[in-house]
């Protein structure tokens, strides 16, 4: 039968206590890359290569999300994701004898104690008002109109990643799920025949990522890692070698003895 890995697969990430971390179902791509190093041995007359030594193994997992993903990016910066920010809000207000109040948060200071917010009138020119509480005052006390108000401010529902500069990227154990399909599959009405199961033990983000913005297109949210090696316990002189991962195939309606 012949056989085809297609697509992308299906990611699951999990921490040290199999909590699941993030769910990654709309990838753009997934990959996994080894590599091994060698050197060579040689001796003799002719310098004769008489022996290979393998050496240096690796294996990279790259993996990209179309969707925006604060956990991807909390494991990449070792970081967690906070609930309750400060951010950025704009408001429309209506000034009266110039004179107006936000109703949307509660302004708050960005480095002074002075607390700014900035006022964009009807004109497009931009004044610098400091509040007390919600209220602010214009410039020109005989100002009437609708206003655009930019300010700092809480917001309990935000959700926020932050960057260290000494980040240590997370280790995690992670389950990519592809689909195996045949052409030869005359069973069923789907060429689709089990699917494959990567499962690394224990896996290092590279703490690398890029968010690109452009105009006509989504910013992917990328996910970089590179195996570790992990130690299975089990019985036999060979039982304690440690591994990168398992690469499991699973056929639909297989039987064990089907090719004894």
């Amino acid at each position: 039968m012949k056989k085809f890995l297609v697509s992308t697969a299906d990611v699951y990430g999990y921490d040290s206590n199999d909590n699941l971390l993030f769910v990654g179902k709309t990838l753009l791509d997934s990959s996994i890359e080894t590599t091994l190093s060698n050197t060579d041995v040689r001796a003799g007359k002719g310098n004769q290569l008489q022996y290979i030594y393998y050496h240096t193994a690796e294996m990279n997992v790259t993996i990209n999300e179309a969707q925006f993903s604060l956990a991807f990016l909390a494991l990449n910066t070792g970081s967690s994701i906070e609930t309750g920010a400060n951010i950025w809000t704009e408001e429309t207000v209506t000034v009266t004898n110039g004179v107006g109040n936000v109703t949307q948060g509660t302004p708050l200071a960005i480095q002074t104690q002075t607390i700014y917010g900035w006022v964009t009138k009807e004109d497009g020119t931009v004044e610098r008002v400091a509040f007390s509480g919600a209220g602010f005052t214009l410039a020109d006390s005989s100002y009437n109109g609708t206003v655009c108000v930019r300010y700092y401010t809480n917001d309990a529902a935000a959700r926020k990643v932050t960057v260290y500069a000494d980040m240590l990227p997370s280790t995690i154990r992670l389950v990519m799920v592809g689909t195996l399909a045949s052409s030869d599959n005359t069973t069923g009405t789907t060429n689709q025949i089990g699917t494959v199961q990567i499962e690394v033990p224990r896996a290092s983000m590279t703490g690398a990522f890029t968010l690109s913005m452009t105009p006509d297109a989504v910013a992917q949210t990328p996910l970089s890692v590179r195996a570790l090696a992990s130690t299975e316990t089990a019985g036999g002189c060979d039982g304690n070698r440690p591994i990168y991962a398992t690469i499991t195939e699973k056929i639909n309606g297989a039987r064990w003895y089907d090719n004894v």
